[in-house]
């Protein structure tokens, strides 16, 4: 037990090898290391970022150690030191397919509210890239409502200023929503 708990320490303090090899993108020594004996570390968090290896390989775009983690059982509704969670941050990046793993294994990514009243719809509305309208049309595809107002009161609309086809995609689904309102009203 004590040597768990000297492990635990060591790979709080500098991290671990899981994290490591996702840094590295060593896919093989990943595969390895899950494996094997030391798969305790899947979840270990480091003290400088907060960040679990899942979430590590989420914030450096790694959607191959993102499969694998998650395959191993990685626990991904452990957030950072911030409190976002892998959602969140697959959503900021604009990073699609990421989300569409994590909406597969289950996550609330469609209502995942951070302290600061935003959830992965509104920070990918943020986003100026194509990669983020379509992690925004992930998300909207697995439930998230268009016109879902954050705490502060914006609207993914309002937040997707810099982005066009953002704003396009919203108006589309907020038509279809208000067709389909006015449908169920008049039978």
């Amino acid at each position: 037990m004590r040597s768990l708990s000297l492990l635990a320490l060591v790979a709080l303090v500098r991290g671990n090898n899981v994290h490591r090899y996702v840094h590295m993108n060593d896919l093989e020594k990943l595969e390895a290391e899950i494996l094997g004996k030391r798969s305790t570390e899947l979840n270990a968090v480091e003290a400088h970022t907060g960040q679990t290896p899942l979430f590590k390989a989420v914030s450096e775009k790694k959607t191959t150690a993102v499969k694998m983690l998650l395959k191993a059982g990685a626990d991904a509704t452990i957030g950072d030191k911030d409190g976002y969670t892998v959602c969140h941050e697959a959503a900021r990046l604009g990073h699609h397919e990421i989300l569409l793993m994590l909406l597969e294994k289950g996550l609330p990514c469609t209502t995942d509210y951070h302290t600061d009243g935003f959830t992965p719809l509104h920070r990918a509305c943020t986003g100026k890239s194509e990669a983020h309208t379509a992690a925004v049309r992930a998300l909207i595809k697995a439930g998230a409502p268009a016109d879902q107002k954050a705490k502060n009161g914006m609207s993914p609309m309002e937040l997707a200023v810099d982005n066009a086809a953002t704003r396009g995609l919203l108006k589309t689904r907020l038509k279809k929503v208000e067709m389909s309102k006015q449908y169920k009203a008049e039978l």
